[in-house]
């Protein structure tokens, strides 16, 4: 076992103290050679990401010495463009590193009614859709409302992006328990295949098909899990080609019950 061999893990024979110490040892170097192969997965998909827009960048500049002007303001916006999307790129990247830190949310009583109408109004500009709010939970918890505000503008603009202007999008919140509400958007649009279903929170996976061509950087649904497993939640999905899809984020309404039971 060295800085090239992640590999082996130590042998555990019978029972008693040192058995006990070699199966701790065997978890921490599985979890460790996890962590090193994410950060291995996660810098080549991000090279990748960002090589398409410098390259289409190098390839604009080199036109911004012709006399029209008209096509270098064109070229300006083109560059401009790509700029802007390596800069969200870089931002969502930035926000799932620091997912981990304790600082990471501001716990504070959240009015899950007022959340919900609010997602609503907001998320139903995104794009001309029959935008629906089925239901209201009148509960309170304990979250970091803007988080949760990103996870939900995340899943509904994931939604605009699968879905047509006759599709449906419905927005609602629910008290499943006394201890947990859940949160849905759901849409009657494409759906996802099985397949694609037991990676789409993986960064940079994004569906075969779009109704909107928006190219988005494929971490929306990432941060979505992200922030659900920093409230010590889990984000849901049910769908299935040509029936739409629905994304239930299910979120205790105590952080420190959810830490305690956690820790357990």
């Amino acid at each position: 076992i060295g800085e090239s061999n992640l590999v082996e893990r130590l042998p555990v024979n019978g029972k008693g103290e040192l058995a006990e110490i070699s199966k701790s040892f065997n978890g921490m170097m599985d979890r460790l050679q996890a962590l090193i192969t994410s950060q291995k997965e996660l810098i080549q998909n991000a090279g990748h990401e960002l090589r398409t827009p410098i390259t289409i960048i190098r390839g604009n500049i080199e036109l911004l010495h012709q006399d029209d002007e008209e096509a270098r303001e064109e070229t300006v916006r083109l560059v401009l463009d790509e700029v802007d999307r390596m800069s969200r790129i870089i931002d969502e990247l930035v926000l799932l590193a620091k997912s981990d830190r304790p600082d990471f949310l501001m716990i504070k009583p959240m009015q899950v009614a007022q959340f919900t109408q609010d997602v609503f109004r907001k998320v139903s500009c995104l794009a001309p859709r029959r935008w629906g709010l089925s239901e209201i939970a009148d509960v309170t918890i304990e979250a970091d409302e803007q988080r949760l505000f990103q996870c939900m503008i995340n899943l509904a603009l994931n939604a605009s992006q699968h879905t047509t202007s006759s599709d449906l999008i419905d927005i609602g919140s629910r008290q499943e328990s006394p201890g947990v509400v859940r949160f849905w958007v759901a849409d009657s649009g494409e759906g996802i295949a099985d397949a694609l279903q037991r990676r789409v929170f993986d960064r940079f996976t994004r569906g075969p098909h779009r109704f909107d061509r928006t190219q988005g950087s494929g971490l929306g649904l990432s941060i979505v899990k992200a922030i659900g497993e920093a409230h010590h939640g889990r984000i849901e999905v049910e769908s299935g080609l040509g029936h739409g899809s629905r994304f239930i984020l299910v979120i205790p309404a105590s952080q420190d019950c959810a830490l305690s039971a956690t820790r357990r």
